[in-house]
């Protein structure tokens, strides 16, 4: 178990900033797998 003071000092909430830096870069494998998910159904179909 960790204790984490996110941006006590600074004020800034880094753990959003990180999360959302995350989401950003995870943006493109996300759109290729759904992608990939529709051109596998419709090979099934």
């Amino acid at each position: 178990m960790s204790v984490t003071f996110s941006g006590l000092a600074s004020g800034v909430d880094t753990a959003s900033i990180l999360d959302f830096i995350m989401e950003i870069e995870c943006t493109p494998i996300t759109s290729m797998e759904n992608k990939q998910e529709y051109l596998e159904s419709k090979k099934v179909a």
